[in-house]
């Protein structure tokens, strides 16, 4: 008893980092309703990886309330997570809050300035809030990153098409891939 006792106190986190090891497994798998169903419920111990995969796992069951928590928890203990910050963004797009998105984007840009998803994600809150000049900024600030996604090009051709400047949309739609 005494060397278990030993053991927990020269490594507390060892039960911690195999249930986070556990969360991050299931979510690789995409096994979300497994994971949901096996850790939503007694979460108050979990770390910020661990809390950051469960609101993941809400994100892809389509779950906003539920994955906003979860990042918000996540964040609470890892304020420095762009990700996290990222989907926060995209959730509140889906659910239209765009002044949240927006501000969830630009701490993730804060955070990582190379994230084209969070510079298209930005763009598409301007664009739903119909501010194309702001969105043409935040999609042309995607396009110049190191991972590009292929959105920011289609909806710079978009805002060209929108603002009758034509040749401008003919050459970013020749620029999409």
């Amino acid at each position: 008893i005494i060397v278990l006792f030993a053991l927990f106190m020269v490594f507390p986190g060892f039960g911690q980092d195999s249930i986070t090891e556990d969360i991050r497994s299931l979510y690789q798998r995409n096994e979300f309703d497994s994971l949901i169903e096996k850790y939503a419920q007694d979460y108050q111990d979990l770390g910020d990886s661990a809390l950051h995969y469960l609101g993941l796992s809400y994100y892809n069951t389509e779950d906003d309330e539920n994955c906003l928590h979860f990042l918000k928890l996540s964040l609470a203990k890892d304020s420095n997570n762009p990700e996290a910050y990222f989907y926060t963004g995209m959730t509140h797009n889906y659910m239209s809050n765009y002044d949240k998105a927006i501000n969830a984007f630009l701490t993730a840009i804060e955070f990582n300035s190379e994230d084209g998803k969070s510079h298209c994600g930005l763009g598409d809150s301007y664009y739903n809030q119909e501010k194309p000049l702001k969105a043409l900024v935040a999609y042309q600030n995607a396009v110049h990153t190191k991972e590009v996604p292929d959105r920011a090009y289609m909806m710079i051709a978009q805002i060209y098409t929108n603002m009758g400047s034509d040749a401008e949309a003919l050459k970013s739609y020749y620029l999409a891939k």
